[in-house]
């Protein structure tokens, strides 16, 4: 997938569905978010995961 393709696809999303994600897929998401670039490596995350 190319870049353009992703950000003119882009859309908000006000409709969730009730099923609750998985705490794996949490988890693999939010590794792979903090292994993101960050501006002069300040790696500046802060991750708040809410469950209920």
């Amino acid at each position: 997938m190319k870049f353009d393709d992703v950000v003119l696809g882009r859309r908000s999303i006000r409709g969730y569905k009730p099923d609750p994600v998985p705490r794996a897929l949490i988890e693999e998401i939010l590794g792979v978010a903090m292994r993101a670039a960050s501006s002069m490596n300040t790696q500046p995350w802060n991750f708040y995961v809410i469950t209920g």
